[in-house]
C-alpha cells in the first residue's frame, strides 16, 4: 500500500476532510465532531439537508484527522486548500492503522481460532493484508472509518474469546 502515500485526497475525502470545517479547526473542532453528523459542515455549506435518515456518526475516524490537522496542517491556510503533506501523512497513517488492524487479526487468529496452527493464522492474515479487494479502503482516507470499525471488531471477539475461558462465564 505504499503506492498510495504520494496520492491526493480521493471523492469522499472532501467532504469529511477537507470541507470539514469542525476537521478544519483542528483539536477545537473535536466537540462539534462528537455532536454531530459527519457530513454536518458539508450539508450546511450546501443549504441542504440531511441526505440519509439518522445521519451518518462517524466521530472517532473524524477525530483522528482533525488531530493531525492540528499536529500537521498548514498554519493560516486558506479554507480547503489541498496540503500535499497532510495527505502524505494520512494516507501513512491508514496504512499504519490497517497493519496494526492486520496484527491484531494474527494474535486472534493464533490464540484462538488457529491454536495449533500458526502457519494457518499467518498465512490467513497475510492473504487479508495483501488481498486486493482492501485496497480502495487503505487508499481512500475517510475510509479510515472501516479500518476502525474492523479493528475493535476483531478486538472485541479477543475480549468476548477470553471472557467465555474465564471463570466468569
Amino acid at each position: 500500500f505504499s503506492n498510495t502515500f504520494n496520492n491526493e485526497y480521493a471523492l469522499d475525502d472532501g467532504i469529511v476532510i477537507l470541507k470539514n470545517e469542525y476537521v478544519q479547526k483542528g483539536i477545537s473542532g473535536i466537540r462539534k465532531i462528537m455532536s454531530t453528523d459527519s457530513y454536518d459542515s458539508f450539508y450546511k455549506q450546501m443549504n441542504a439537508k440531511e441526505q440519509l435518515s439518522g445521519g451518518r456518526w462517524r466521530p472517532l475516524s473524524v477525530v483522528t484527522f482533525a488531530i493531525e490537522q492540528s499536529l500537521f496542517g498548514k498554519k493560516n491556510s486558506a479554507p480547503n486548500t489541498l496540503d500535499v503533506n497532510l495527505a502524505y501523512i494520512r494516507h501513512l497513517m491508514n496504512v499504519l492503522f490497517y497493519i496494526l488492524s492486520v496484527i491484531v487479526l494474527l494474535y486472534f487468529l493464533q490464540k484462538f481460532l488457529l491454536k495449533n496452527f500458526g502457519l494457518a493464522a499467518f498465512t490467513v492474515s497475510l492473504l487479508f493484508l495483501v488481498h486486493p479487494l482492501h485496497t480502495e479502503v487503505v487508499a481512500n482516507i475517510k475510509s479510515r472509518d472501516e479500518i476502525f470499525s474492523f479493528l475493535f471488531i476483531v478486538l472485541t471477539f479477543i475480549k468476548v474469546f477470553k471472557y467465555t475461558k474465564s471463570d466468569k462465564y
